[in-house]
């Protein structure tokens, strides 16, 4: 045939029967074609890099036109980067997340870390040739690890299963925007975490915590932990809160304090309420303060809180149900979930309150249904 080129990779053979498109053939020795014989496959150059890629067609027609969106797609991508592993573009996402808190850099780490050691074909497989099926299957097979890092039998966390699904999602997304390659290959969602139980300790066992924690003070230090108890359960607020909270923040006059929300980087202002309002007076009167010193010179009294749950036989409450305590006391109270939620920083108008931290006691429950009747007709 005249004008046409035969390529020869080992034993197969492709035929050029039109502009950068080759039609593969190869006879075996039995006479027979070999299995794919008779397909069409893209064969060209660009950047220096030989593009072969399948069209999956026997027909040339369809053939010469898969041609042209191919070389559509390929031109948008950099050609120094078509080699780029798996493990390259981990480290490279890496680099683009240090300005992140601690934590969570820590938490992409270990999400990167199980990519590079688990994934399909290794760390060192071009990111070009993942596959959406090979993301699913690296998900449904992972596994948790044991002390030693050896996989058990049982699936992994959900919260740590989402990381790792986010992590390779922003990786190959990263790999996207460089035109490393022209789509996502990770279709996978994030599932819904299960409902975790929160306990929320009752007013009166609030009180007696922080009555225990104060019993078995043995220096200023240890007073002081339960005044960052008490006044957490009072107020509602979280330890980030409270310890960035001075005195200068706090207007006695018009009973309100500004409030600095780590998380979201803002300053809020906290309505001074009965709950808080005599136990800042009388700390303030106890302290003696200049107005730059800190509200409460401990950080967290995390130890001291346990220890007095333990040995009040209460369940295993944590830090945050403190907060819950204070929105609970302010739900029984009948105050508007909006109002709560203006008053703790919050911009959802109390969805958060309602759905989180609200946590309203049985006994109350009761007593607010006792007074249900039946209407009359």
């Amino acid at each position: 045939m005249k004008g046409t080129e035969t390529l020869e990779t080992k034993k197969t053979k492709f035929l050029r029967v039109a502009p950068s498109v080759y039609r593969y053939f190869e006879i075996l020795p039995s006479g027979k074609k070999a299995k794919g014989a008779g397909s069409y496959y893209a064969y060209y150059w660009r950047g220096g890099y030989q593009i072969k890629i399948s069209l999956d067609t026997e027909d040339l027609k369809e053939a010469s036109l898969k041609m042209r969106k191919v070389r559509a797609e390929q031109d948008r991508l950099n050609p120094d980067l078509r080699g780029l592993t798996l493990g390259t573009a981990c480290d490279k996402y890496l680099t683009g997340r240090q300005n992140l808190s601690p934590s969570q850099k820590k938490l992409d780490a270990e999400a990167v870390r199980r990519i590079k050691e688990t994934f399909i074909g290794g760390s060192l497989q071009p990111l070009r040739v993942i596959k959406p099926s090979d993301c699913e299957k690296f998900i449904a097979e992972l596994r948790k690890l044991d002390k030693k890092r050896q996989p058990t039998n049982e699936p992994p966390s959900v919260s740590l299963r989402n990381q790792i699904v986010s992590v390779l999602k922003g990786i190959c997304e990263l790999a996207v925007l460089d035109g490393a390659i022209n789509t996502n290959p990770v279709r996978l969602k994030q599932v819904r975490r299960p409902e975790p139980k929160r306990l929320t300790p009752t007013w009166g066992e609030f009180l007696q915590i922080v009555e225990r924690v104060r019993s078995e003070a043995l220096d200023h230090l240890s007073f002081d932990s339960a005044d960052w108890l008490e006044f957490s359960g009072r107020a509602g607020l979280g330890s980030a809160e409270i310890n960035a909270l001075t005195w200068q923040d706090i207007d006695f006059e018009k009973n309100q304090m500004w409030v600095y929300r780590k998380k979201t980087k803002t300053n809020y202002l906290y309505t001074l309420h009965a709950l808080v309002l005599p136990f800042l007076n009388k700390l303030k009167k106890k302290n003696k303060p200049v107005p730059t010193d800190r509200v409460f010179k401990v950080r967290t009294p995390r130890e001291a809180f346990y220890s007095a749950c333990r040995a009040l036989n209460l369940p295993a409450f944590d830090l945050r149900s403190l907060r819950r305590v204070h929105i609970s006391v302010c739900m029984m109270s009948k105050i508007p979930a909006f109002v709560v939620a203006q008053n703790q920083g919050h911009r959802d108008g109390g969805a958060l309150v309602q759905k989180v931290y609200n946590s309203i006691q049985p006994e109350f429950v009761v007593s607010e249904m006792a007074r249900l009747k039946e209407p009359k007709r």
